[in-house]
């Protein structure tokens, strides 16, 4: 995909997405950069997203080692208690699941109206790779639980130096 960049400057900023991307195309979606002030994000973009591990294959769910493909949009400076809307509004939990078509390409599986986080470091393209002391936050999302698009896509964000998830605030934007 095309990289997009969303800069919002002073003040207080809504930055929004959209945008269904096709199997195997990986990277960056949207670049997020809200400035100062108190930002909020709206997201509801769709892409692949999978472990690219040969031996990902047959296991049933993300483990600490896994690579993590996707279309992603990134968020730089996420600040504690800044609104995400990602449409979904359940938290996962359990460990999150693999769906398996071929080694090398298991789909994370998450339930309906649920999203999930996953700590990690991004490689700043394509990857996220899952490390239990990671520097970063994966949030993984199911927002297209009617599965209009592809049942296996998913939405996926990089929160860059965030490690917390508690200090994310996921919520449904009312502006």
């Amino acid at each position: 995909p095309t990289e997009n960049v969303l800069d919002g400057g002073r003040g207080d900023d809504v930055l929004a997405t959209f945008g269904v991307f096709g199997s195997g195309i990986f990277g960056v979606g949207a670049m997020l950069t809200g400035g100062s002030g108190e930002d909020t994000f709206v997201l509801r973009q769709n892409s692949d997203v999978l472990t690219s591990n040969l031996d990902s294959y047959g296991r049933p769910t993300v483990i600490e080692g896994d690579t993590i493909q996707a279309v992603f949009d990134v968020i730089t400076d996420y600040a504690p208690g800044e609104l995400i809307d990602i449409g979904v509004g359940t938290m996962r939990t359990d460990p999150v699941g693999l769906a398996h078509y071929w080694p090398g390409h298991s789909h994370l599986i998450l339930n309906d109206d649920e999203y999930a986080f996953i700590r990690g470091n991004w490689n700043g393209g394509d990857a996220f790779l899952v490390d239990d002391e990671g520097s970063d936050l994966l949030l993984v999302f199911d927002n297209d639980p009617a599965q209009e698009y592809y049942p296996e896509y998913n939405g996926s964000v990089i929160l860059v130096g965030v490690t917390d998830p508690s200090m994310v605030n996921i919520g449904e934007y009312m502006g």
